[in-house]
């Protein structure tokens, strides 16, 4: 946090650990914090309103790519591959959910 800036100005690899030889003061690494928190609140409140106005349709895409993401899992562990129609009744489900009003 704070050093990444630094870091990337001067090319530095992340596998070279700090590159930066200047030390970043005190009030520089608030600022820091201060704006990656604003940054998450900002996307706190987005979630909140995409909730409040389209969480119920989410909930059911989000069952349905569960749902379907298991039983890719499962074909995998088993060696097996998805058949074509399964992936398309799966696209055609999650399309009637977010094409409903």
């Amino acid at each position: 946090m704070g050093n990444e800036n630094c870091c990337d100005e001067k090319g530095c690899c992340a596998e070279h650990g700090s590159c930066c030889e200047e030390e970043q003061s005190m009030a520089d690494m608030m600022m820091d914090i201060a704006e990656d928190a604003g940054d998450e609140l900002m996307k706190e409140k987005i979630k909140a309103h995409f909730e409040k106005i389209a969480g119920a349709k989410w909930d059911k895409a989000a069952k349905i790519i569960a749902e379907h993401t298991l039983a890719v899992w499962k074909a995998e562990m088993e060696n097996k591959v998805m058949e074509e129609k399964e992936s398309k009744e799966f696209e055609e489900k999650l399309n009637a959910v977010f094409s409903s009003k």
